[in-house]
């Protein structure tokens, strides 16, 4: 089945009403592709012949109300697979292990598994046969190196889940990487602007801001604390998480933006890292004038919330860029495809 639902929140491919009757449908032969979040697998009581699993971060614990009922809630996609079936799986993640006569295969954004894919030195690698092969080379595709793993998830759902065996390797050339996760918006006075909207979490903020060179950007971090569950990212493990996050944004950031409820607690554990050049605000309009304010030795501009913030905010992003940059006298030039084909590996390389 093709096509992604219209109605996933920011272009999440969630299953609505139509993709769930595609499953009940006669052809057997086709094959029905569904995202599903930890939510979703809270309640399913079946399992896909291919079930992959492409992270076990406890980025979620608050809507499952202790961390291993989230572990458990991701693991129930496996729970009633077959002999034969196939399971992807991180290779880094020994939580998590395929069932007695299913084909495990295991993939990584770093040095390729056995039986699985990964990536050497920037090229994708599958070792799934009996040999060695080469699939693409990453640093020419539009992913940045934190996208990676995604990339190598996707390829072994492919090459092993659903046993196709040539390589697609030229199609990632050209593949649209999605919105709003480390796209390039625009430049401002010559300097990149990253929208990163998407990146809710400390896990999925210090994937792209460990890319990032020492002391070179202006980050605008914070969001929303509390959701309906209670407040977001409070487990010991969440902590420990948001706590490396924070030390990567003392090494990264010449200047902090700190903007939303969640600033209260993100600001002591910056200082904590040794982030002395903090400013905080109440709302992303003040944050991205504020981030534009002084641009002496900045080589890039990123939005990195790592906590949730209202949809809104993503989708209204670049127009705060476009207003701020001319309200401070800067130039501001809007990215193109081919830009965001070319220049996603950060910094603005």
């Amino acid at each position: 089945m093709e096509g992604i639902p219209p109605d996933g929140r920011a272009e999440n491919a969630w299953p609505n009403a139509d993709s769930l009757a595609a499953l009940t449908g006669d052809d057997e032969s086709e094959i029905v592709v569904l995202e599903l979040t930890s939510t979703h697998l809270a309640y399913v009581s079946a399992s896909p012949r291919h079930a992959v699993i492409t992270a076990l971060w406890p980025d979620h614990v608050e809507l499952h109300g202790s961390e291993g009922r989230y572990i458990a809630s991701k693991q129930r996609i496996l729970g009633w697979q077959q002999p034969g079936d196939t399971a992807v799986l991180p290779a880094e993640e020994l939580r998590l292990s395929a069932k007695s006569g299913v084909i495990p295969i295991r993939f990584s954004g770093d040095q390729p598994p056995k039986q699985g894919i990964g990536v050497r030195g920037g090229i994708l690698v599958d070792q799934l046969g009996d040999r060695e092969r080469v699939v693409c080379d990453l640093t020419r595709t539009p992913f940045a190196p934190h996208q990676w793993g995604n990339v190598a998830a996707a390829v072994a759902t492919v090459r092993g889940a659903l046993r196709v065996a040539d390589s697609q390797g030229d199609a990632l050339l050209t593949f649209a990487a999605p919105i709003w996760r480390g796209e390039r918006i625009a430049t401002v006075d010559g300097r990149p602007v990253f929208h990163n909207g998407m990146a809710a979490t400390p896990a999925k903020a210090s994937a792209f801001i460990s890319e990032l060179p020492d002391q070179a950007s202006v980050l605008i971090v914070g969001g929303l604390f509390e959701s309906e569950q209670g407040p977001v990212h409070s487990s010991p493990a969440e902590t420990r998480l948001l706590r490396a996050a924070c030390r990567e944004i003392a090494r990264t950031a010449r200047r902090v933006v700190l903007v939303g409820p969640a600033a209260a607690r993100i600001a002591p554990k910056l200082a904590e890292a040794g982030c002395n050049e903090v400013a905080i605000g109440p709302d992303l309009h003040w944050a991205t004038a504020e981030a534009l304010r002084d641009l002496e030795g900045v080589e890039m501009i990123a939005w990195v919330p790592a906590f949730p913030v209202d949809l809104a905010d993503r989708e209204r992003f670049a127009q705060l860029v476009v207003t701020a940059a001319r309200k401070a006298g800067r130039t501001w030039v809007a990215a193109s495809a081919v830009d965001n084909a070319s220049t996603q590996s950060r910094a603005g390389s």
